[in-house]
């Protein structure tokens, strides 16, 4: 017998609603129940791991620096005279910040400088890279008057005795003394270096669960090749002991943006930021910064050649190292060494290119369009960096 429309229709229902029906995702299901747990205990083993590694590099670093030269033990004038060289042409800076009338006073002495090259008068905050020493004369500055108001006990003061034939002298110790302060923080950052090395080493994996073993791998592998790593033990006012914990920091906001940057269509604008900011603190304290983050632009269009990093994501990238670079150029006062660079070449020459590769891509095979993008970037940015130098007039 024929059925009737109404009939029909309720048969088709539980077959729609079988079709339609959507199976839980794996990732919902490890989120639950013991999975949530498991992803749990994995984030505070790794955040162990981290601090562990940060607090016992911080304590070997400022031990190995006391007794290379039994630092407490030393009169505050044989400290200064132990830094030598560009050790202590970095202090002087920091000194002149603390001990001038204010804050702004010391700003005002590293903008007009005229003792580094007499009898020119120069802008220090252009010509090197001096943000460290403000920034923690800044903070000196507000620690001391903390603990002048509130009465804390910073230091420690007693008489060292030099033996028969040499008056004694007083030594002070604890971070009420200027350079106690500046060193204890250059350590603290060496600490935040190996957390982070142990954060990033943990998080480099295709699941978003971190692995505590990776981050103690990693910790094993940098304490056990510390010396080839870091000079930050014997020479703590070096730049690269403020750049290095920044470029850790930066690799992180890297890895945070190729994973969660979100997809091509719709890129996360959080990721793109973060990743411009780590890389603009990344260039203020060290002038070879710029080279670390050329490799890190090639790599990525490398990969992107190679078809792993996609076009709008490896734009984004570049777009967000050349923002990074356009900032720290307008806070160094137009120091002409970062236009002048490679890697503003490279960034320059990247973007152009990015859109050309896709014209080669459409139109020649895998094995001629892959190569043929790092090749032409290479060329470019040196011929780039030639006609900038030549057009700015800097010298090499």
């Amino acid at each position: 017998p024929a059925m009737s429309a109404r009939q029909r229709r309720k048969q088709q229902q539980p077959k729609l609603q079988q079709h339609h029906e959507v199976k839980p995702d794996k990732t919902e299901q490890a989120s639950s129940g013991s999975g949530f747990l498991s992803w749990r205990s994995s984030f505070a083993l790794t955040c162990l791991v981290a601090i562990a590694a940060g607090y016992f590099t911080y304590r070997m670093n400022s031990r190995m620096w006391e007794n290379h030269i039994h630092f407490s033990h030393l009169a505050t004038i044989e400290r200064e005279m132990f830094l030598t060289s560009e050790l202590g042409f970095y202090y002087s800076f920091f000194k002149q910040v603390v001990e001038a009338p204010t804050l702004f006073d010391g700003v005002r002495l590293l903008l007009s400088d005229t003792l580094s090259e007499h009898p020119d008068t120069i802008n220090a905050l252009r010509r090197f890279n001096l943000y460290p020493e403000l920034c923690i004369g800044a903070m000196y500055r507000v620690y001391a008057g903390l603990a002048q108001q509130f009465g804390w006990h910073t230091r420690d003061c007693y008489q060292v005795n030099r033996g028969s034939d040499m008056p004694p002298v007083q030594s002070c110790e604890g971070i009420g003394e200027p350079m106690y302060f500046y060193v204890e923080v250059v350590y603290l950052l060496s600490g935040l270096t190996a957390a982070g090395l142990a954060l990033l080493a943990s998080y480099a994996r295709p699941e978003d669960r971190p692995c505590p073993l990776s981050g103690v791998i990693a910790t094993v592998g940098y304490l056990g090749n510390h010396r080839e790593c870091t000079r930050v033990q014997w020479t703590p006012t070096l730049r690269e002991s403020f750049s290095f914990p920044l470029l850790v920091l930066h690799q992180i906001c890297l890895l945070n943006f190729l994973r969660r940057g979100g997809t091509e269509e719709r890129p996360k604008s959080v990721a793109v930021l973060l990743l411009a900011g780590s890389a603009l603190l990344f260039l203020l304290p060290w002038q070879f910064a710029q080279f670390a983050l050329l490799v890190e632009a090639g790599a990525l269009l490398c990969a992107h050649a190679l078809g792993y990093l996609g076009h709008r994501l490896t734009r984004l990238a570049m777009l967000a190292l050349l923002l990074a670079l356009a900032l720290a150029f307008a806070l160094q006062f137009g120091n002409v060494m970062l236009v002048s660079s490679l890697l503003c070449s490279a960034l320059l020459t990247a973007l152009p290119l990015l859109q050309l590769h896709q014209l080669i891509s459409r139109l020649a095979p895998m094995c001629i369009a892959a190569p043929a993008l790092p090749v032409l970037w290479l060329c470019c940015t040196l011929l780039a960096k030639a006609g900038l130098a030549w057009l700015l007039g800097a010298e090499q």
